[in-house]
Parts: structure tokens; C-alpha cells; sequence
């Protein structure tokens, strides 16, 4: 299987295409925030309760 197959059977499973692109070229999270805003602040309240 080819890598052009394996993108064309994720679709046909329904991945969304912006999450295709996403893996194949990660955002960089500080150029995304400065445009979308927010932050990660979420994330350490994470760690602390998984601890």
C-alpha cells in the first residue's frame, strides 16, 4: 500500500482532511495562540491530577 492509498482509505474512513494535515505538518503552537489566542494552562491542571 502506498502512501497516497493510505491517506485515500483514512479519508474514506472519515478522518477530516485538517487533521491529515496536521499530523503530516504539526502547527506551531505559539504561532496558533498568537493568532487563535488562549493557552495551555489546561494542561498542567492535567499532570497535577494524574499525579
Amino acid at each position: 500500500m502506498t502512501s497516497d492509498e493510505s491517506v485515500m482509505t483514512l479519508l474514506a474512513a472519515g478522518v477530516p482532511v485538517s487533521l491529515l494535515l496536521d499530523l503530516a505538518a504539526p502547527p506551531n503552537a505559539v504561532e496558533l495562540y498568537a493568532v487563535e489566542g488562549g493557552d495551555a494552562d489546561w494542561l498542567s491542571g492535567l499532570r497535577r491530577g494524574a499525579a
